[in-house]
């Protein structure tokens, strides 16, 4: 940077600034070292792979910089960016200088410049400005069609009269429109909050464990630490320094957390394992050469059989395992002692030219045209028979070109073996995870969701149920969201939100979209009293006198004044976003070997946090339950999820979110999970059975607003909710209602009864 556009770091960070940036550099190191890509992180679209990390350095933006294979990213770290100020000494303005520096005098079109943030910083930042920037990523010549609000609207005015002040002061000359929107789709927000036991904190940690460390919260805080020193030298980090650093603290000092394999594989000849069709024998090892002269196969694999046809007949022989070398054969003969001790092994050699099948043109192009093949899948890393994660340091290389099959090479779990999979080597890794209950799971697969899924989940979680059970009721309904059009909420500063259905933007048909409007608009015409507001920063809606008593400290209530039924478009969620998905990512436990899910005396256990399942096997295991080796599958989205749950239902389970239980199998925690009507219909039910009975006079009614009062409690908030059926009564004359909370105006997925004592109508 020349000295006249040098720019003023101008004082120094704050503490909280300081070692924010320290965090924001530790996690880029956990991902570096572990593999992990960084794409959702930043919200680029491209694989982020992490060669390099620079720190303090003497670029134009100077915070960190971040080489990856498709992209070099440019960070500036703010932790908090209270406004957006046109101050030459606003945290703002000067990240965005230093931006506009580079952009003017090193343009690239591969270069991506990053502010990064943390949820604390305005909505003008974290939430306007990220969502013309997106609306501008994914449409650069219509992007001003999409409906701006007023906030919205003025935040993009502010930025482009910002930009094109900083670019004259700087080059000397005016700029133009097409420079804006160049320079606007190279330009991201990042929210990253790194607060203990955050999300992203958690994730870190779950990236390190994945890779043998014991304690992974200790090797985070070091790595906090080191950044500090990385910063102060002005450091930068590769691969290899970042991997000569932890691995001295691995459960195995000596090797590498990496894959081995050989990729100069044989591919001229079979070894096989039959069963004999010779008298005296009761296996045979036959040696065959695959290819004829001009490098046409000379037999093919079906149904676990090496068919050889010819005219006069065909050939069938039953295969038992099958490698391209006497090597491989003889190390699973010596693996397998125990089934082949007490046989008669015979061996069929081939002519002697076998020896020299390697060397032969086709066979060598054969083996050229596949590397590719096997190279991809061994960064895939997942088993091609069942598509789960390696985490063992024993695994297979396999071929498969059996009929009916893809060909394809690449790694698979020993015990996912086919009796015609072509064994061509082996591989793993060099260190294994040490928990064997986690054998296989994909953890950087469940980081990369994880940061935007579980928003139900996480709601539900954390609400104070004072000892109760609450009992999550999913209704199924909600898995289509479907239709053309969308209902848009119009607040009295000009604002716009949306109508949601969860995380999503629910959509209506054009009949629907009119009746839930006239009902919409009723409410609104019918509450003058007591009108519909939203809250500032969530968007929550509700009564005036409901959002106050909910609100945050920080935000204002903002008069609903109409709705409107619009075209939906997905360029509205896309810029709307808010979580991917309610429920995902969650983990299911399976049984190793069957691959069917495993239930606990028909309780289904559903995992929301890998990190404590160690937790939750050793309760399993004191209570009796006995099962044989497991492994958790994820599945990674709502939909898949509901498909579960209703299989599930249908099979007469019962299922669980996180259940513990005690010596005598009892659930004691957990997060019972059952069908929306049918606990509907269940509460239904029980106020017609002797021990719910409905009251001539009850003192609560089906739709009451109430809230939750715990006796000898100091609450400085009340768990409110809606009541969905009148007040009722057991056979000890106990009186009890039908609770379903809400928060932040929005009813949560769960519901269950709570003695009327505690109620108190808001």
């Amino acid at each position: 940077m020349s000295k006249k556009n040098k720019i003023d770091a101008a004082g120094s960070a704050t503490n909280a600034g300081i070692d924010y940036q320290q965090r924001v550099g530790a996690w880029f190191l956990t991902s570096h070292y572990t593999g992990f890509n960084i794409n959702k992180t930043v919200d680029i679209e491209k694989d982020l792979i992490i060669k390099s990390i620079h720190f303090e350095t003497i670029d134009n933006v100077d915070d960190i910089r971040i080489d990856c294979e498709e992209a070099t990213i440019y960070c500036q770290v703010k932790r908090k960016i209270s406004s957006l100020s046109s101050s030459a000494q606003s945290d703002f303005i000067k990240a965005i200088k230093q931006f506009v520096v580079d952009f003017i005098e090193n343009y690239s079109v591969d270069k991506n410049y990053v502010l990064i943030t943390t949820s604390d910083s305005t909505l003008k930042a974290k939430k306007d400005l990220k969502k013309i920037l997106t609306s501008i990523r994914l449409n650069d010549t219509e992007f001003q069609d999409n409906p701006l609000n007023k906030s919205e609207e003025n935040t993009f005015k502010f930025f482009r009269t910002q930009f094109y002040h900083l670019y004259k002061g700087i080059a000397g000359v005016e700029t133009n429109e097409s420079n804006f929107i160049r320079f606007c789709k190279q330009v991201y927000i990042s929210i990253i909050d790194l607060e203990e036991g955050s999300s992203n904190i958690n994730a870190a940690l779950m990236l390190l464990k994945s890779k043998g460390f014991p304690r992974p919260e200790l090797i985070w805080k070091m790595l906090v630490a080191n950044c500090l020193t990385y910063a102060a030298k002005r450091q930068s980090i590769d691969g290899s320094q970042i991997n000569a650093l932890l691995k001295q603290y691995s459960s195995d000092s000596n090797n590498d957390v990496s894959k081995k394999f050989d990729e100069n594989f044989a591919c001229g000849k079979d070894i096989l394992l039959i069963k004999s069709f010779v008298e005296n024998a009761d296996f045979l090892i036959v040696e065959l050469f695959r290819f004829d002269d001009v490098g046409n196969p000379k037999q093919n694999y079906r149904d676990s059989k090496l068919v050889i046809e010819r005219e006069e007949e065909t050939i069938e022989w039953n295969v038992v395992f099958r490698c391209s070398t006497i090597t491989g054969m003889m190390r699973y003969l010596d693996e397998n002692q125990n089934l082949y001790n007490d046989k008669v092994i015979a061996v069929l050699e081939a002519h002697p030219e076998i020896d020299e099948v390697e060397d032969l043109p086709h066979v060598i192009a054969f083996k050229e045209k596949n590397k590719p093949i096997l190279s991809q899948n061994m960064t895939k890393w997942s088993c091609l028979h069942c598509d789960m994660s390696i985490s063992s340091d024993e695994a297979y290389l396999v071929e498969i070109d059996e009929f009916g099959y893809k060909h394809s090479l690449g790694p698979i779990h020993k015990e996912c073996r086919r009796n015609l999979d072509r064994v061509i080597g082996l591989t793993g890794l060099k260190e294994p995870l040490p928990n064997p209950k986690l054998k296989n799971f994909d953890f950087k697969k469940w980081v990369s969701l994880i940061t935007k899924g579980q928003g139900q989940i996480t709601a539900i979680k954390n609400m104070n149920y004072d000892g109760k059970r609450p009992v999550i009721s999913y209704n199924f309904e909600r898995e289509i969201n479907e239709g053309a059009y969308c209902i848009r909420v119009t607040l009295e500063d000009k604002n716009y939100t949306y109508l949601y259905c969860g995380h999503e933007i629910e959509r209506y048909s054009k009949e629907e979209g009119e009746y839930m409007l006239s009902h919409l608009n009723s409410e609104l015409n019918s509450s003058k009293k007591d009108s519909i507001f939203a809250t500032s920063i969530n968007f929550n809606r509700g009564k005036y006198s409901e959002l106050t008593k909910r609100k945050k400290t920080n935000e204002k209530l903002i008069k609903v004044v109409k709705y409107d039924l619009i075209k939906y478009s997905a360029m509205l969620s896309k810029i709307n976003e808010i979580t991917e998905f309610d429920y995902a990512p969650i983990c299911l436990l399976y049984d190793f070997d069957t691959k069917s899910p495993i239930n606990l005396d028909n309780f289904v256990p559903i995992i929301t946090d890998p990190l404590r399942f160690d937790n939750l096997y050793e309760n399993w295991q004191l209570a009796g339950f006995d099962f044989k080796e497991c492994e958790l599958k994820i599945i990674d989205n709502d939909k898949d999820f509901g498909l579960h749950l209703l299989r599930f239902f249908e099979n007469g389970h019962n299922v669980v979110i996180d259940p513990e239980f005690d010596l005598e199998k009892n659930l004691v925690n957990g997060f019972p999970v059952v069908k929306h009507q049918d606990f509907i219909e269940q509460k239904r039910e029980q106020a017609q059975t002797e021990e719910f009975q409905s009251i001539e006079e009850p003192s609560f009614f089906k739709g009451d607003k109430v809230k939750i009062v715990f006796p000898d409690m100091n609450q400085e908030k009340f768990p409110e909710g809606v009541l969905l059926e009148d007040e009722m009564e057991n056979k000890e004359g106990e009186r009890f209602v039908v609770f379903q909370p809400v928060e932040n105006g929005e009813p949560l997925e769960l519901m269950y009864s709570m003695p009327s004592k505690l109620i108190r109508k808001i």
